[in-house]
């Protein structure tokens, strides 16, 4: 055994000729395993996007001017996290007077009142106003805080108290 394959740098040769097959008739599967193209793991960090995204999509299905197909050019404009907000904040989000072509201004009003209602500012507007599209993973992000806020979960503590009845 050399240095690299003890490091596990380089993987020792397998074995030669048909015991090599052999081993690989007996441990691979005799029918392979499908998988449905169209619903990833249950558990995997892409159902997880796709169960957020869908989360998005059934909070603002109401809303015009918006239509919510992925994490970065979908929000470009500040009208998703508006859409998002006014579900959960209605009187601080005017979501009907809202307009695509006022970007600074829908992502000013969106942040700044999330940030009022308890979640952690992660996007400058500046920033987001700059991109065409922006980066999906800081949308995807901010989004799941708010997620999380507004359902009462706490990243590494406990769920937050119930909220009393209105």
């Amino acid at each position: 055994e050399t240095e690299r394959e003890h490091r596990g740098l380089s993987s020792p040769k397998p074995p030669s000729g048909s015991a090599f097959v052999g081993l690989v008739n007996q441990v691979a599967p005799k029918t392979p395993v499908a998988r449905s193209k169209s619903a990833p793991a249950k558990n995997s960090a892409a159902a997880k996007k796709a169960a957020l995204l869908h989360w998005c999509q059934r909070m603002t299905d109401d809303k015009q001017n918006l239509e919510i197909t992925n994490f970065s050019s979908s929000w470009n404009d500040g009208m998703a996290f508006c859409a998002l907000f006014h579900r959960f904040i209605p009187d601080q989000i005017p979501y009907e007077t809202l307009q695509p072509k006022n970007r600074e201004a829908n992502f000013r009003l969106a942040f700044t009142e999330g940030e009022k209602a308890g979640v952690t500012p992660l996007l400058d507007v500046e920033d987001m106003v700059d991109m065409k599209n922006p980066d999906w993973m800081c949308v995807m992000t901010y989004v799941s805080l708010i997620y999380n806020h507004f359902n009462g979960i706490r990243v590494g503590g406990p769920r937050l108290p119930e909220r009393p009845s209105q």
